[in-house]
């Protein structure tokens, strides 16, 4: 876990907090988790991802994806450590951050503590040092950093209990049904991105967006 201490800051009188996915909503990493994922296949010969595979994965922790891939094959335990051997590093050249991340970031910085609540692992703080975005955060909430990530309500009360805030004090940005139930369970704000299938108190397409429902919650 990743954090800053929350010292004194202009912060914005309703949201005091706004928390970001990792995968789909900092960034495109679709075809980086293909590339990862289908390494491990092709080690063990299994057939390689399909689309809906694709899907289940970006949500999940690296060892729900593993679980899910291997079900019903009697090699999960040596998948899961051979995924350990393997230098993620590499695969950052296949992930590209979300249009307009940072614009957004810079806007919020200084005005909103700005927090990352993702199922990655290990991962994560490497990624966000290795595209130049990890000095924005004030928090990142990693599956390594609760026994119950997303979307159990842990990651999500690890923040406010750090920021000393209300559920209504933080908005999260979610692009999966995974992050849907996660702001549900926890009770915060909750913004879809990209996805109008999910329930949520805003749908956007672009980060920017943000902006705008900040101000709307300040006038509430």
């Amino acid at each position: 876990m990743g954090f800053s201490s929350p010292t004194a800051k202009k912060i914005n009188k309703m949201i005091k907090v706004v928390v970001f996915d990792c995968d789909g909503v900092l960034f495109n990493t679709i075809e980086a988790n293909r590339q990862f994922y289908n390494q491990i296949l092709k080690h063990f010969k299994k057939p390689l991802l399909k689309e809906k595979d694709m899907e289940m994965v970006t949500m999940m922790t690296v060892d729900e994806s593993l679980n899910y891939l291997f079900r019903d094959d009697p090699r999960i335990e040596e998948a899961k450590i051979f995924r350990k051997e393997i230098d993620y590093r590499p695969f950052f050249k296949y992930i590209f951050p979300e249009p307009n991340l940072l614009n957004l970031l810079d806007k919020l910085k200084g005005k909103v503590y700005l927090a990352v609540c993702t199922n990655r692992s290990n991962t994560i703080i490497p990624l966000l040092k290795s595209k130049d975005i990890y000095n924005y955060f004030d928090m990142v909430v990693s599956s390594l950093d609760v026994k119950n990530p997303k979307p159990d309500s842990e990651p999500i009360q690890l923040i406010m209990s750090h920021f000393s805030i209300q559920p209504n004090e933080l908005l999260f940005i979610g692009d999966s049904t995974i992050d849907e139930k996660t702001a549900k369970n926890s009770g915060v704000v909750f913004v879809a991105y990209k996805n109008k299938s999910l329930t949520a108190s805003y749908h956007i397409d672009d980060l920017l967006k943000v902006i705008d429902i900040l101000q709307k919650e300040e006038m509430k």
